[in-house]
């Protein structure tokens, strides 16, 4: 425990006189807007914060939790529980009570899994800060379940080989705690009060009040934001059947098993108010001797038993039925070809009926306004210093003209355009690189209908003014006249928003651990301001394990890498990874499952002040929330709000909040 803050602790004796200094655990509680590391204190640590709503006995200095939440929505909050450095907590636990309203006939159950979840935060240790805005230190971010809400197995911590709760905190260290509120859609609005006790070794340490507010409007199960985020199935089975007796070495051990965890994987997103792009499995095959379309889905009985057209068509059966009704927004394509594979981009090896019968398909379920062929990512155009601009090639690859990613995207857009009408092709890329390299290879000036989903890389869509193509504002060039009927304009982050181990960034919205969780949150508010329609992330699970070697002297194999004991990849910490891998193995039970992150939650709450802003859109007009709401998140009166100059406060994000809910009230 920190003791340098004896003017807090000396208020403290006055409304807890039982409180010892040094002495005993520091309890208090935080909303989600906070990441505190491991440590108490030091360059690798945070200390208690000053203004911590410390907590003891049935009191807390403040008053206790006070949150509030619309119906059908998700409120999170925190609790910390902090060892003094002369000795460590043993037995620790948390527990809760429900949520009652004034007469206590309505309740929200704290019966675990279900409305409220307990998660003890795991810390990864980052030794190499993403940037110099990032620290050292044990960083908050797998949340361990004490009872798991997809098959309601009780967990483990990794490494401790024991159940997540109770546990143990050592000397000079602290314990967070992530609590999720579900407020269901048919909860009468109004004030709930319960608690959450602490104990240590048995005895009771403090009852945390708990007021919610139940606010009297509710948000769609569906996300209004279209997005895409992609769970990748040879990660999925190299994550959790590695090791699996019959498995590959890609640890594919059969249709059922890849769609049982592509299954708990979607319904991990979607709770979470995102769309598993790669949900189809496995990729519909052409039967030659009939000729026609064969549809495969696995009949096994799993743990998990949905499959691509539940998850289009709505779904009841999420965890704890939750978000009752949420579908997919958006589905990739799926034909067994990967991007590195020529024969996509080659139309004389394609089979134009399997394409066909694609579309049809998804146009006879109305599903097809949601289906993309990612056709290409991030194609070339980058700059050459043999020439001094940028090129569509890279020219000491090939000094010749070669087959560009261009050309590619080129082929395969006009061939799925005339064959699968109404299929959208997606690329990553932006409008300056498209049509330079469609008139520079082709003299084509209408790049513009070769791409339907146009998803921009945020430094591509308003790069600082000291970038050399991208130094400005360059959301107005894809205006109605270029973003046209049938196409879309979506964005992305990605690693160059923290330099990809190169230059370092600064300023750009990250999903990196070891950055505030601010950085994370406000990427909607940004995507709203913007009016972006849509958003990527290119893979939540890519830093399972890639590949396998020999265990000296034994045939077992290893995993190359466990994201619970390192997750730096592409320069920064975290990056393409949203997921832990539930073995039983690493967090108990029988049944693997997929373990969320705190960055993964984060990332629900931005999704959640979407719709927020959404439905005041709708109340009040645009105009009303440009000129109330967004100003809030300026840095300063005199900077204007950009994707790279925001509000670092995370008061100010919740105070925009706070007057949008009462803009609905």
């Amino acid at each position: 425990m920190i003791l340098n803050l004896t003017g807090l602790l000396g208020l403290l004796f006055l409304f807890l006189p039982s409180v010892a200094l040094g002495e005993g655990a520091v309890i208090w509680w935080e909303t989600g807007m906070v990441k505190l590391r491991a440590e108490n204190g030091g360059p690798a640590g945070d200390p208690v914060p000053k203004n911590a709503d410390l907590c003891q006995g049935d009191k807390c200095l403040k008053g206790g939790v006070r949150i509030a939440a619309a119906q059908n929505e998700f409120e999170p909050f925190q609790i910390f529980i902090a060892a003094p450095a002369g000795a460590g907590l043993k037995n620790v636990d948390v527990t809760l009570s429900d949520l009652a309203d004034e007469k206590g006939s309505r309740r929200i159950s704290s019966n675990l899994p279900g409305d409220m979840m307990v998660y003890r935060q795991y810390y990864v240790q980052i030794d190499k800060p993403t940037t110099p805005e990032a620290k050292k230190g044990a960083w908050p971010d797998a949340l361990i379940p004490k009872v798991d809400e997809y098959v309601g197995e009780r967990r483990w911590y990794p490494k401790e080989n024991r159940p997540a709760f109770p546990f143990d905190v050592p000397p000079g260290r602290k314990q967070g705690i992530w609590i999720d509120v579900y407020v269901r859609p048919d909860t009468p609005p109004g004030l709930y009060a319960g608690s959450a006790t602490v104990t240590v070794d048995e005895k009771r340490e403090a009852v945390i009040p708990i007021q919610l507010t139940v606010r009297p409007f509710r948000l769609p199960s569906t996300s209004s934001l279209r997005n895409a985020y992609a769970v990748g199935i040879t990660e999925l089975g190299r994550g959790h059947d590695w090791d699996a007796p019959g498995s590959s070495k890609s640890g594919f051990i059969s249709d059922d098993r890849t769609n049982e965890l592509v299954c708990l994987y979607t319904k991990a997103l979607l709770v979470h108010r995102l769309s598993n792009e790669t949900a189809v499995w496995p990729p519909p095959r052409w039967d030659k001797s009939r000729g026609k379309m064969k549809w495969i889905f696995p009949e096994g009985q799993t743990s998990c038993q949905e499959k691509y057209p539940e998850f289009l068509n709505g779904i009841n059966s999420l965890p704890g039925g939750k978000l009752k009704g949420a579908r997919l927004t958006s589905i990739r394509l799926r034909d067994g070809y990967g991007f590195n594979n020529l024969e996509r981009y080659d139309p004389s090896k394609l089979i134009p009926d399997y394409y066909t019968e694609y579309a049809a398909y998804f146009k006879q379920n109305d599903w097809l306004d949601r289906l993309f062929d990612y056709t290409r990512d991030e194609p070339r155009f980058t700059f050459q210093r043999s020439t001094k601009r940028r090129e569509c090639w890279r020219l000491e690859e090939s000094a010749e003209r070669p087959d560009t990613d261009w050309d590619k995207i080129r082929r395969r857009s006009l061939f799925l355009h005339e064959h699968a009408p109404g299929l959208k092709v997606l690329v990553t890329t932006d409008r300056p690189s498209a049509e330079r390299c469609f008139e520079r290879l082709f003299n084509d000036k209408e790049a513009k209908k070769y791409i339907d989903l146009w998803v921009v890389g945020i430094k591509r869509m308003h790069g600082k003014p000291d970038s050399d193509t991208f130094n400005k504002n360059l959301r107005p060039v894809y205006d109605d006249a270029f973003i046209g009927p049938g196409q879309e304009l979506w964005w992305y982050h990605a690693c160059g928003s923290h330099g990809c181990g190169d230059e370092p960034e600064k300023g750009w919205p990250t999903v990196m651990i070891d950055f505030p969780a601010i950085h994370t949150r406000v990427f909607e508010w940004l995507t709203y301001a913007y009016r972006i329609s849509g958003e990527l992330y290119y893979e939540t699970v890519f830093q399972y394990p890639a590949s396998y070697k020999m265990a000296k002297g034994s045939e077992a194999k290893m995993p190359d890498r466990n994201p619970f004991d390192d997750v730096y990849y592409f320069g920064g910490n975290g990056d393409g990874i949203l997921f832990y891998p539930g073995r039983p193995d690493q967090v108990g039970g029988k049944k693997h499952i997929p373990i969320e992150s705190i960055r993964l939650k984060l990332t629900r709450e931005g999704y959640e002040d979407y719709e927020y802003l959404k439905l005041v859109e709708a109340k009040k007009g645009r105009p009303w929330v440009e000129t109330e709401i967004l100003p809030l998140l300026r840095e300063n009166e005199k900077t204007p709000l950009t994707v790279y100059q925001w509000n670092r406060q995370p008061e100010r994000l919740l105070e925009a909040r706070e007057k949008l809910a009462a803009a609905l009230q």
